[in-house]
């Protein structure tokens, strides 16, 4: 591509990154409510599940997508009801009995290590059916089919919207992070935002079947 065509693609990535959607939503709602570490955890793990996207895409299996919507649908209410899953057990933890206290700190730490917030991200992505379609859709017209191989320009191309995504989506984390640190910081607050995070998840999930 030349200049320009670059120009015009990372600039395309920023307006179309910087709008909110589930997976920006889904890491907001990571970094109000457990913190910048959840966040950023939540953040590399949404962008490994759109390197997978981008790779099927490459190779063209993404495409089935397209052509079967049973497919498309499965993979669509599988996602909606992870999600709905994720914001039941959020909602539920606050309910706990403080009886329980101590039992609920060490599950809760359980519950937020860094490799299960991390692999939580990259279902919410990989759920996604529509994270499949956007590469399938955007990638295709930057790409110069007498420049070399399909498959490596798009990939290359996918790094770029994901790179891009990850940079915006660290920004806002920390921004979020900010914002809310002395919400978390009261025990009173921090559970009625985990309440409510869990409702931004559950509605998500429901918005995913419409």
């Amino acid at each position: 591509m030349s200049a320009e065509q670059w120009w015009f693609f990372i600039t395309a990535c920023t307006i179309l990154n910087i709008a909110p959607g589930p997976d920006t939503m889904y890491i907001m709602s990571k970094t109000i409510a457990q913190g910048r570490r959840a966040g950023l955890l939540s953040s590399v793990g949404v962008c490994s599940g759109a390197m997978i996207h981008a790779s099927l895409a490459g190779l063209g299996l993404s495409a089935i997508l397209t052509t079967s919507p049973d497919i498309f649908n499965t993979i669509k209410w599988v996602g909606a009801i992870y999600l709905i899953y994720l914001g039941y057990v959020t909602i539920a933890a606050t309910f706990a009995s403080s009886d329980n206290a101590k039992e609920e700190k060490s599950e809760t730490t359980k519950q937020h290590s860094a490799w299960r917030i991390y692999y939580q991200a990259i279902l919410v992505d990989l759920l996604n059916p529509k994270t499949a379609l956007f590469f399938l859709a955007f990638i295709p017209q930057f790409i110069d089919n007498e420049a070399g191989s399909y498959f490596w320009q798009f990939i290359l191309l996918g790094l770029v919207v994901i790179t891009n995504a990850l940079i915006i989506e660290c920004g806002l984390v920390f921004l979020g992070e900010r914002l809310t640190q002395f919400m978390r910081n009261n025990t009173s607050l921090a559970c009625w935002l985990e309440r409510s995070v869990g409702l931004v998840l559950v509605g998500i999930g429901f918005n995913l079947f419409w």
